[in-house]
């Protein structure tokens, strides 16, 4: 027991010793898609509606949570620090399953403009969107947006309806 007591007084000791300071403060505000808004077809019933969130939490990265509105045709899914990379494809085809069919995408997401090859890109995480009308959004500075996202394009295409500057 005495050898107990001393180990256990050993290992506080040791652990107060070699302590790391706590990490730095992170910016306000992830980076990446925070959440996607789909506007859809085929909702018809609580159970379809059930079976595509199982299906969204299944295939698509991050998932927090997910909201299914029958009466407005919509899912939305919040996704935690930024998600990784949104693959609208991935969102289509896990709904598709249940007979659900997305019309369009709006995504909030926080990132920064980038200016490359006379296009301005959104760059938000892993995912990169260019910008249909960047005058809102200012370039090498971090912010969040919303916006209409058109992934029949290559590249998708992010038409900005809303910016909102991450303060330093």
């Amino acid at each position: 027991m005495q050898s107990l007591k001393a180990l256990v007084g050993a290992l506080i000791l040791a652990s107060g010793c070699s302590a790391s300071p706590p990490p730095p403060e992170l910016p306000s505000g992830p980076e990446g898609v925070t959440k996607v808004v789909a506007e859809v077809t085929g909702i018809t019933c609580p159970t379809c509606a059930a079976v595509a969130e199982v299906a969204l939490r299944q295939r698509l990265a991050g998932v927090a949570t997910v909201s299914i509105s029958q009466s407005e045709q919509t899912i939305a899914v919040a996704l935690s620090n930024g998600g990784g990379l949104f693959s609208p494809s991935v969102f289509r085809d896990a709904v598709a399953s249940t007979g659900i069919k997305v019309q369009t995408f709006h995504v909030d997401a926080c990132g920064i403009v980038e200016e490359m090859d006379n296009r301005h890109w959104f760059v938000a995480g892993q995912n990169r969107f260019a910008l249909e009308d960047p005058k809102d959004a200012p370039s090498e500075r971090v912010l969040c947006v919303s916006g209409l996202l058109d992934d029949h394009t290559n590249p998708y295409r992010l038409t900005l309806t809303a910016v909102h500057l991450v303060p330093y």
